[in-house]
């Protein structure tokens, strides 16, 4: 089990576990079940329970999983010549420099693949192809994104798929609480609810619970949507967060090609699997 000795990354997991069990209860009890008893009112209740267990269960996942740690004997080689170690974890030098592109000079892999040599000085080891170094978990991390506080990781090789699967659960989340309640609160503005469980929800403070649970639930949207438009460059450009900073060469795809390469194959029942790829090697 891989876990970042950070007590400040500690605090922010825990902080985010109970931000999303709060807002949880507070509109499940404080208004699905307490001010409507239609059958409509369960169901879009127990929704919200299963979307909370996921976003709960990717959240946990990208704590606990190595996102790509290089272990400390594997690299012993530069980066030059290391084409034939097609086995090599991480790969020494990108897939793509083995066949045609290796005949185009003007190809960004080829260009990448005749940069000099990078050593991390703290890990003593040669940096592989796309291979960076985290100065919180303290590891040089294969593809690494960034380090996420709200994780207390790296996003790297082997979870941006439990990352960006924990970021859709989220904004689904949000965006099922901002429906619901924007819903419930028209129906009590109108005077729609049923019997007494309508009057119950009169008060001002459930009034209050409703307004800052919408805004909330809107804000916290709003900054998951922004996490996954950086996702989408990731996955279209073929370069994380850091390589973008670096000013690293841009290698196109559609986001389709993107998707397929980070969950593993087309649409399927793997892609709420919680698991990193197997095509990915453990690093620990």
């Amino acid at each position: 089990m891989w876990l970042v000795a950070d007590p400040c990354g500690r605090q922010y997991v825990l902080i985010t576990e109970v931000l999303l069990a709060l807002a949880n209860v507070s509109f499940s009890g404080g208004f699905a079940i307490s001010c409507f008893s239609s059958t409509w009112a369960w169901i879009w209740t127990l929704w919200i329970q299963v979307v909370w267990c996921l976003c709960s269960a990717a959240h946990l996942t990208c704590v606990f999983t190595d996102p790509g740690v290089v272990p400390l004997e594997s690299l012993e080689e530069g980066l030059r010549g290391a084409t034939s170690e097609k086995n090599h974890w991480p790969p020494l030098l990108p897939p793509e420099i083995v066949g045609d592109a290796a005949d185009n000079e003007a190809s960004p892999v080829v260009a990448a693949a005749d940069a000099p040599a990078r050593f991390c000085k703290v890990c003593q080891l040669t940096k592989a192809f796309r291979v960076h170094h985290c100065s919180t978990c303290e590891r040089c991390i294969y593809k690494m994104d960034h380090h996420c506080m709200f994780i207390n990781n790296c996003v790297g090789a082997r979870n941006q798929k439990m990352y960006i699967q924990f970021l859709v659960f989220v904004l689904t989340f949000a965006g099922s609480i901002f429906l619901g309640l924007v819903f419930w609160l028209t129906m009590l503005g109108l005077g729609l609810g049923s019997g007494k469980n309508s009057q119950t929800c009169s008060e001002p403070w459930q009034k209050v619970l409703g307004v800052v649970l919408v805004l909330e639930a809107f804000l916290a949207a709003r900054f998951v949507r922004g996490l996954l438009e950086e996702q989408h460059l990731a996955l279209t450009e073929s370069r994380t967060l850091v390589e973008r900073m670096q000013s690293a060469p841009v290698v196109e795809k559609s986001l389709r090609d993107g998707l397929f390469e980070v969950m593993g194959g087309p649409p399927s029942w793997r892609w709420l699997s919680l698991r990193p790829l197997k095509s990915v090697k453990s690093c620990s």
